[in-house]
């Protein structure tokens, strides 16, 4: 089996060692036996969506992760994310204060801006915002909310101009692309030096990862491939030319009814039940502040 790994998106090695496996998704989890970096390999190029990439093809691979999430996990019940679209504002307004700690103002580029949700709440009388989305669909949806601002491709695909971006932001997507490694370099590329990147993504640095096991919830999402601890991250970061400034765990500002809904990967019969209660007791809208220990947000700068 080791012959079909790819090599390691950090260092290049071709050595890994098994770490486990999702019998769910059927795939395999291995660490690299040089630097550290956990991965899905052999990769599972069903779900991965990569520069270039045939419009048709990249829709079908959409497609297939919603069924999959929909059918195996029941994450994709249309409802329950309109509901939840109110709170998905006040918790990106949440990362903007965030992000204004380390830079006041200035050319904001979103990747991976999805509907266009964080862009909708960045204050336009401080930032110059951008974003760039590969699925055709939400990357529509959003060109609806800032026309020509909205890039329809991967970043390396849209070819922006270099040293153009103050601000680069990636929530929750570096986990999800086809070469870490190659998308940060892009990212260098179209940022001034001295620019701030953040990245959230899920990390290893938590209890969960290591009780849970095959069961995390990251492990189980077909659309994650990469799992990073933070000297990962920074071995990533070192490698492509950024500083690091700064780390924190991540939160999320969220209603009770969303935060059930998520351990439909474990019991959809039983979130069934608890969402009807809230319901009942007038409890499902109620916002809370949840403590994401297996997520953390990386700021760093252009050298």
């Amino acid at each position: 089996m080791t012959k079909e790994f790819t090599p390691c998106d950090i260092c290049g090695n071709k050595n890994f060692s098994p770490l486990l496996q999702v019998r769910a998704l059927k795939r395999q989890i291995v660490r690299c036996d040089d630097c550290g970096l956990v991965l899905v390999n052999p990769p599972e190029q069903g779900y991965l969506s990569i520069d270039f990439e045939d419009e048709e093809v990249r829709k079908k691979k959409y497609d297939q992760i919603n069924e999959m999430l929909h059918e195996n996990f029941g994450l994709r019940d249309k409802d329950v994310l309109k509901q939840e679209e109110k709170w998905k504002r006040v918790h990106f307004q949440s990362r903007v204060g965030e992000i204004q700690k380390h830079q006041k103002s200035g050319k904001l580029l979103d990747v991976g801006c999805a509907l266009g949700f964080f862009l909708s709440v960045v204050p336009n009388e401080h930032f110059d915002i951008y974003g760039v989305e590969p699925c055709d669909i939400s990357a529509n949806i959003a060109k609806t909310k800032f026309g020509g601002r909205i890039f329809h491709g991967t970043l390396k695909e849209v070819n922006l101009p270099e040293n153009s971006f103050d601000i680069v932001t990636m929530i929750n997507v570096i986990e999800h692309v086809a070469s870490p490694n190659e998308l940060l370099k892009e990212v260098h590329k179209i940022m001034r030096v001295g620019g701030v990147l953040m990245i959230e993504t899920p990390t290893l640095d938590s209890l969960w990862p290591k009780l849970l096991k095959e069961r995390w919830w990251n492990y189980r999402e077909p659309e994650h491939h990469f799992f990073f601890s933070s000297q990962t991250m920074k071995k990533l970061l070192d490698a492509n030319g950024f500083a690091l400034i700064d780390s924190i765990k991540a939160y999320k500002l969220l209603s009770l009814r969303y935060l059930i809904f998520q351990f439909n990967r474990y019991s959809q019969k039983l979130v069934k039940i608890m969402l009807w209660a809230l319901s009942t007791l007038g409890l499902a809208d109620k916002l809370i502040k949840f403590p994401q220990r297996d997520e953390m947000i990386v700021f760093c700068k252009k050298k």
